[in-house]
């Protein structure tokens, strides 16, 4: 296992490198510059600066910069931001607030209506179920956002539907106003865990293991915690992590819509501002949660079922399936050649 992890660890620092140079590749030779000044100064600036530097040169300069924790300024404006860290962080606690209740209540709620579906499947209650999921799978985020401040702006005003920072009117007001962006994430993402906990479920219950384990006299429980509940965790975690990365930094729409002053928001307008060290510090640190995300996911794989074992020793590689497909085609053109 210790073998499999530093390869998984190596191959993720290998492909972190190669999008952090193709994103810098092409944001820096196809983005606008980053200057809102005095147009007098455009040369000076793009100098001192080093933009007038050829791209691969701004590149290692860029890299060496970065592993001595100099992420680059912030060229058009700051924000009252001191450094790019703080720009990406003290949004991201924003987006963490909307975004953390509703992952944990989408999976929680997901996995619920998932089971109580795949129990009952065929009957009424599945029937809803399903048609629940069919609406909210299809509908889009900017489809149920409107809909929702349509609700909330004909409350009288007993629904927040804008944000409201705790230093203005206090946190009672913030947290209240953070439940609408909560709601319309979580009616969005807890379809995606229903459907998939609910075919899991009518797979496994349909096997031939659970109805050995009925036939030895176990409960409906016994059989639930024993065999249902570990097959559908495997696929579920799989997905749990991925929706996890997609929640956090894809709220961009639900953010805009309640007025969220999140990562999401600042990231995408560092993009056509041309702010490319904005873009390859959010670039950095979301490849880099993913990547260390799955090699979580993969390690947690062996606790959740003994069974799954890890090839440390296995000799397969890209080369070597290379030479072997070389070799495989100059024996079938000698035995051409024989016939």
């Amino acid at each position: 296992m210790i073998k499999y992890l530093i390869k998984r660890i190596v191959l993720a620092i290998i492909s972190l490198f190669l999008l952090l140079t193709i994103v810098y590749l092409l944001t820096a030779s196809f983005a606008d510059t980053p200057y809102q000044g005095d147009p007098n100064d455009y040369q000076n600036w793009m100098e001192s600066n080093g933009f007038n530097k050829p791209v691969i040169v701004r590149y290692g300069i860029y890299l060496s910069n970065f592993f001595k924790g100099d992420f680059g300024p912030i060229y058009s404006t700051n924000n009252g931001f001191s450094n790019i860290p703080d720009f990406f962080f003290k949004p991201l606690l924003w987006t963490l607030w909307i975004t953390i209740p509703s992952f944990i209540i989408s999976v929680i709620l997901g996995t619920i209506l998932g089971v109580i579906a795949g129990y009952n499947r065929g009957k009424w209650i599945d029937v809803l179920i399903n048609l629940f999921v069919v609406i909210f799978i299809g509908l889009p985020s900017f489809v149920i956002a409107p809909i929702i401040l349509l609700i909330a702006n004909s409350s009288n005003g007993l629904i927040i539907s804008q944000f409201v920072y705790p230093d203005v009117q206090g946190w009672d007001l913030t947290i209240k106003s953070l439940i609408l962006p909560i709601i319309t994430i979580t009616l969005g993402s807890l379809a995606g865990y229903a459907i998939l906990v609910r075919n899991q479920m009518v797979t496994i219950l349909t096997s031939n293991h659970i109805l050995i384990a009925k036939a030895k006299g176990l409960t409906q429980w016994e059989i639930f915690w024993k065999h249902i509940i570990r097959n559908i965790c495997i696929p579920l975690i799989s997905y749990i992590v991925p929706s996890f990365i997609v929640l956090l930094l894809g709220n961009i729409i639900i953010e805009q819509f309640f007025g969220v002053p999140g990562a999401s928001t600042a990231i995408m307008q560092a993009f056509p501002n041309g702010e490319i060290n904005i873009v390859m510090f959010s670039i950095f640190f979301i490849a880099s949660l993913s990547m260390a995300g799955q090699i979580i996911l993969d390690i947690s794989y062996i606790f959740i079922d003994p069974k799954i074992k890890y090839f440390e020793n296995s000799k397969t590689s890209i080369i070597k399936n290379i030479s072997n497909y070389i070799k495989r085609n100059k024996n079938y053109q000698k035995i051409g050649k024989e016939d």
